[in-house]
């Protein structure tokens, strides 16, 4: 007689490591489910982290959802540009089965490139970055909200599209400057803050700190890791630092 096949033991996502580079096996599709809403929402917080887009995509393709597989690859064309070009064409070519049909020739006709800011492409509707990516007022008006300044939008716009074409010093600065108006923008603010933590620019993150303190209740969780991750820690009482 042979033996009984162990059960499998699914770990709930919000309870692991964001950092773990292992996807557990799925128990049943609802699994891979949330491993995918929970994935998706990583990528929103960290889009330039490759080993969770390309997770989120693994658990995309197991849960057999063809349009969230389409906008998850869609986010990794985006957050690679023409970089990682092996990467994104065996994605793709494990994926191809899943995918609508324009989908997949949309994106099989920009593995060279890779996906711009600029670049039209078929609809959608379970991308995290291409509302952000896009370029256009109207995309950046919803992210950022009815109450955002004018100039954190064209800010936010403008480092969005510097960052595809592999700036960064540029961008930071843009950000900077646009959040010294008020009111903040989350995600100008939370761009930003991602881009300190990529770049482990920590001087500078301190810098802000203590130029506008009060930008840590715009996106607490966010401040919180970033200062945690760089080793920053809050500016003593009264002092202030002009300029950068």
């Amino acid at each position: 007689m042979s033996a009984a096949r162990p059960t499998v033991q699914f770990t709930d996502p919000y309870f692991l490591d964001p950092g773990t580079r292992l996807l557990p096996p799925f128990g049943s599709a609802e699994d891979a489910a949330r491993w995918a809403t929970y994935l998706g929402r990583s990528v929103t917080r960290a889009p330039l982290d490759l080993t969770r887009h390309t997770r989120r995509i693994l658990a995309l393709r197991a849960y057999r959802d063809g349009v969230g597989l389409y906008g998850a690859l869609l986010d990794l064309f985006i957050a690679l540009g023409p970089r990682g070009r092996d990467l994104r064409r065996g994605l793709l070519r494990q994926s191809a089965p899943l995918l609508a049909p324009d989908a997949a020739a949309f994106l099989a006709a920009h593995l060279d490139e890779g996906v711009l800011a600029t670049t039209p492409h078929p609809p959608a509707p379970a991308s995290r970055l291409t509302g952000a990516l896009r370029g256009t007022l109207e995309c950046l008006e919803q992210l950022a909200g009815p109450g955002a300044a004018p100039a954190a939008r064209d800010a936010l716009a403008d480092a969005l599209e510097l960052l595809a074409q592999g700036e960064v010093a540029t961008p930071m600065a843009l950000l900077e400057d646009a959040l010294a108006g008020a009111p903040a923008s989350f995600d100008a603010l939370a761009l930003l803050l991602e881009i300190y933590r990529r770049g482990r620019y920590g001087e500078a993150f301190a810098q802000l700190w203590a130029r506008q303190p009060g930008l840590a209740a715009t996106a607490p969780e966010l401040w919180a890791e970033t200062a945690a991750f760089l080793h920053v820690a809050p500016p003593r009482a009264g002092a202030t630092t002009h300029g950068r």
